[in-house]
């Protein structure tokens, strides 16, 4: 699940090949609509937009059974990439506006369901801008395809074997990539109640990015430097989302046994009988 990053330039100079797809899926949490205006007011030319609730999510469930974003169904991914015109064989290069969550989900989610080649670009559709490259207001025009999924589902653990780590049942360390004030439970914006799961340890996400990519292998080193290699790490966020760039930042640095939690907290706090640790000194 190693990530693999794309600068503006070498974009520019592909952009053209046909099997290379673009995909736009820039996202604001408190603005859920502003990812589609920005994209239909300008986008890389070829792009397509994927949406983080319609398209690289699956639907929610009755009282947050699963999490705010869960993963969508195989079924649901290959009817979404078919009518997109996506190969299987083709080249994916995926932006957002260059906080680099939300073009790490989706590129997390095409390696998940088996895709060879995904790349995400450095700095997002900011740094493009920036580079005075070339956006449209088009929409692309696609043919549909026939995609085929092979999900990996060694790469992700349930609610049961979240549950296990936590109570020590079973050997894991439940890694929290939310900010340290929702860590701490002093603030909790969207989920049902503050804190983190029962053990987990605190790496924010932001601070394995910089200047939209992961950070330097030294410094990623230092931030997880509490973080033991022999075990199984379990990383988590509020919804599968931003703990994506904590995933990869891992596997960058030498971690071999790291999964995703998806549904993540928001999914752990909808059975009123899971715990929840606060430390809101």
């Amino acid at each position: 699940m190693n990530s693999s990053f794309i600068q503006p330039d070498d974009l520019l100079n592909s952009i053209d090949f046909d099997y290379v797809k673009i995909i736009d899926c820039r996202y604001n949490l408190e603005d859920k609509s502003k990812g589609l205006r920005l994209y239909k007011n300008s986008h890389i030319q070829k792009a397509i937009f994927f949406d983080l609730e319609e398209d690289v999510s699956g639907p929610t469930q009755q009282n947050g059974i699963g999490g705010r974003h869960p993963l969508p169904s195989k079924e649901k991914w290959e009817k979404t990439l078919s009518e997109h015109g996506i190969r299987n064989e083709d080249h994916i290069i995926i932006y957002d506006s260059g906080e680099l969550a939300y073009a790490a989900r989706c590129s997390w989610l095409f390696q998940f369901y088996g895709h060879k080649k995904v790349q995400i670009l450095v700095g997002g559709f900011t740094s493009w801008k920036e580079k005075g490259f070339p956006v449209t207001d088009q929409m692309e025009r696609t043919k549909v395809s026939t995609y085929q999924a092979e999900p990996r589902l060694e790469w992700i653990v349930t609610m049961d074997e979240v549950k296990e780590i936590s109570n020590g049942e079973k050997e894991g360390i439940l890694l929290d990539s939310r900010a340290e004030d929702r860590y701490k439970g002093i603030v909790e914006p969207m989920d049902r109640i503050p804190g983190h799961i029962k053990g987990a340890v605190n790496v924010p996400w932001m601070l394995a990015v910089k200047d939209g990519t992961l950070d330097e292998p030294d410094n990623l080193k230092k931030l997880f430097r509490d973080i033991p290699k022999n075990q199984q790490i379990v990383v988590y966020c509020g919804s599968g989302v931003t703990a994506i760039p904590n995933v990869y930042a891992l596997a960058s640095i030498g971690y071999n046994n790291v999964r995703l939690y998806p549904g993540s907290y928001s999914d752990w706090v909808s059975d009123y009988s899971n715990e929840v640790e606060k430390n809101e000194s």
